[in-house]
């Protein structure tokens, strides 16, 4: 009888890319954040919101290489490109974020991040272009092409901010996750989890100038949506530690 699930090799060919949580990712994110209205909170996070006055949402790309443990390190490993629109909220006196709206160019991220803490991701194809990218200048673009639209957002050069402070509540990412019984007769459950991710090294953090553009299809949550942009941050050669400490907050 095998030692389930430990005897059985067969995983490893048949998610090669797809290792178990906690994922080692390193890169450059740029973010731009905006003040949301109050209708759009209630729209898109209902209960989870966080109306505070001095909540922020922001957009940010990523390009980021990943490795995994897995069984088979070597296979365990790539780069995914990403965009995130994400919303302040709140699960009792827990302050997150809420990454409502991600796109990706990696089919093994996708896989991996809607199995493994829910997240919404859809396919998108990327290009990404400036100094800004290769640690060579603070102006640069990044565009994700999604259905129907796009998701931009475009550093114009550096800020005359002398430090950045920490946005309340970035570092905690407050996830829905529909877990899916195997039993057909059972119900199913959501569970509101709290993804925290350890950061190995910070990287080159600096302020920028940035905008954002929104052209999503009509009767999308984020159609009309024109952020204006309040402060943008570059991060270059960060590291991060994801799915190590993940907290479920409550269940439905």
């Amino acid at each position: 009888m095998l030692n389930w699930p430990a005897d059985l090799q067969a995983l490893t060919t048949w998610l090669p890319g797809w290792p178990e949580p906690p994922w080692r990712m390193r890169g450059t994110t740029v973010t731009a954040w905006f003040v949301p209205s109050r209708a759009l909170l209630e729209s898109v996070l209902g209960p989870l919101r966080d109306a505070t006055p001095d909540r922020l949402a922001r957009v940010r790309f990523y390009d980021i290489e990943f490795t995994g443990p897995g069984r088979n390190p070597s296979a365990a490993q790539g780069r995914f490109r990403e965009a995130v629109v994400a919303f302040p909220a709140r699960v009792a006196d827990l302050i997150g974020e809420v990454s409502a709206f991600m796109w990706t160019d990696s089919d093994t991220y996708l896989t991996w991040s809607r199995e493994a803490f829910g997240w919404p991701l859809r396919r998108a194809s990327f290009d990404l272009g400036g100094g800004v990218w290769d640690g060579g200048t603070d102006t640069g673009t990044g565009r994700a092409t999604v259905a129907g639209g796009a998701i931009t957002i475009e550093v114009t050069g550096s800020a005359p901010e002398a430090t950045l402070e920490a946005v309340p509540g970035s570092g905690t990412w407050i996830t829905p996750r529909m877990i899916i019984p195997s039993d057909p007769s059972a119900a199913g459950r959501i569970e509101i989890n709290a993804v925290t991710p350890r950061i190995v090294t910070a990287g080159n953090q600096r302020p920028v100038r940035a905008k954002a553009q929104l052209s999503v299809p009509a009767g999308h949550p984020l159609h009309g949506l024109d952020p204006v942009i309040v402060r943008a941050e570059l991060r270059a050669g960060c590291e991060l530690v994801v799915g190590e400490t993940v907290t479920t907050l409550c269940a439905y």
